[in-house]
């Protein structure tokens, strides 16, 4: 699962329209500690990408190869006209793609529920951030 959520992140970061907005601020898991609106680690806009849940497809007597992964990637900006442009531009690079990526061969990705969101600041201040994201899910090969 590691390596499906590394490739997804890699075939972000070769996306000129998605670079274009967030450089290489894509990370796994979470957005990095730090107040996202001052200099430091966590500067927006930026995207995150975390697994949900997944599996293996099974034939009648073993395992078949293809599995599924279920990951929410969420478009983080100080807008929320940001926030939807970039999560437009991640939806065009992963809707539909297929190939190989850093050994992980991805059968396709198919885009399903989007979601807004704003977070609040989380300290004084009256900036949060905001959040537009989508489901996607990933159909892979498993190493074996």
């Amino acid at each position: 699962m590691a390596d499906v959520i590394s490739a997804i992140i890699t075939t972000l970061a070769a996306d000129s329209p998605v670079a274009a907005l967030v450089s290489t601020r894509i990370y796994p898991d979470q957005l990095p500690q730090g107040d996202p609106r001052r200099p430091g680690p966590a500067k927006l806009p930026a995207v995150r990408v975390q697994a949900v849940t997944g599996g293996s497809v099974h034939h009648m007597s073993s395992a078949s190869g293809l599995a599924s992964l279920i990951v929410d990637v969420d478009s983080y900006s100080l807008t929320r006209a940001g926030a939807t442009a970039l999560e437009d531009a991640v939806r065009l690079a992963l809707d539909r793609y297929v190939g190989t990526v850093a050994s992980v061969r991805i059968d396709q990705i198919i885009s399903g529920d989007r979601r807004d969101n704003y977070e609040p600041p989380a300290d004084s201040s009256d900036v949060g951030a905001y959040v537009s994201g989508r489901t996607y899910t990933i159909w892979h090969r498993e190493s074996v």
